[in-house]
Parts: C-alpha cells; structure tokens; sequence
C-alpha cells in the first residue's frame, strides 16, 4: 500500500520532467531553419484553408434562397408577366387600332 502511494506522488513529477524536456526539444528546435520552413508551411496552409472556407460560405450564403424570397421572386415575375401582357395588348391597339392587322402582317412574312 505504501509503495503505491509513493509511485503515484512520483507519477506527477515524472510528467512534469517529460513536459519540460518536450518544451526544451520544442524550444531548441525553434531555431531550426527545417523547423522553422515546416512551420512557415503549415502556417500558410492554414491561412490558404481559412479564406477557402470564408469563399465556400459566401458561396452558400449567396445560393440559399429561403421559401418566403421564392415566393417575393414568383410575385414580382407574376406581376412583371401581366404588366407586360397589359403593355403589349395597349402596343398592339395603337399599331393596329383593330386585332387582325398585326396577325396578317406576321402570317405574311411567313
């Protein structure tokens, strides 16, 4: 029982050696230019992935069309069609003044 106790009061301070020998490789290595250039990669990888992802959600921000903007999109095109069929039919009565005249000018160039 006693010597559990005391392996297990030892265990922390075996993992705090280990921590500090890995910040003291870690550190030593900073000034390693194969460290240093694996690192200035990593890092440019990382910003390169970053404004990917901003791009793609842009992309699906701009391509999401909700139900209520569909339905504002169909109303205004319902609108514009029935505006312009008023518009042709008023061109149509001023070019002809009667229905027939513009059928057989476009059946004649038929």
């Amino acid at each position: 029982m006693k010597s559990e106790k005391q392996r297990l009061k030892k265990s922390p301070e075996a993992i705090e050696r280990q921590i500090e020998n890995i910040v003291n490789a870690v550190a030593a290595a900073a000034s390693n230019p194969a460290f240093l250039e694996k690192l200035s990669t990593l890092e440019q990888q990382k910003l390169d992935l970053s404004q990917k992802l901003i791009e793609v959600k842009e992309i699906k921000e701009k391509t999401v069309i909700t139900e209520e903007t569909l339905r504002q999109l169909l109303s205004q095109f319902g609108t514009h069609i029935a505006n312009r069929a008023s518009r042709d039919q008023e061109v149509h009565r001023r070019l002809c003044g009667k229905g027939d005249c513009l059928r057989k000018a476009c059946r004649s160039q038929l």
